[in-house]
């Protein structure tokens, strides 16, 4: 399955906020359908500077500073399938938050503090989700 991170970036709709710092995030366009902060120095405050992205497909949080607090924030983001959360903070606390969102179909936590018990809390309430680790 080709992965929407990659398969969306020409599209016009994809921001590349790898060079963003908290504030900047109050700037993505509401339009936005991929969101990549890879790398960037965003954490949970930073993510409350969000606009609604109502048609964010893709989140890319890839070690970034965000921890469980800011998954509350992401939770929100209904139309999400994909998100990167590679070299986070985020345990299973964080990941209960994620089962709030319907159209979650795939999730990375490599490299984070995610247990298999929290990873098949989220796959039990989303059966659709592939988790990888």
């Amino acid at each position: 399955m080709s992965r929407l991170i990659f398969s969306l970036q020409q599209s016009p709709q994809f921001v590349d906020g790898t060079r963003f710092a908290n504030g900047d995030l109050a700037r993505v366009p509401s339009d936005a359908v991929v969101l990549t902060l890879e790398g960037s120095a965003i954490d949970d405050e930073g993510l409350s500077n969000l606009p609604p992205l109502e048609s964010i497909r893709c989140l890319d949080l890839d070690s970034t500073k965000v921890s469980d607090r800011g998954l509350a924030k992401i939770a929100s983001l209904s139309s999400l399938e994909e998100l990167w959360l590679e070299c986070t903070a985020v345990t299973d606390y964080g990941l209960l938050e994620l089962r709030r969102l319907p159209n979650l179909k795939f999730v990375s936590v490599a490299y984070t503090n995610a247990t298999a018990s929290g990873i098949a809390a989220l796959v039990e309430a989303n059966p659709g989700v592939e988790v990888v680790s």
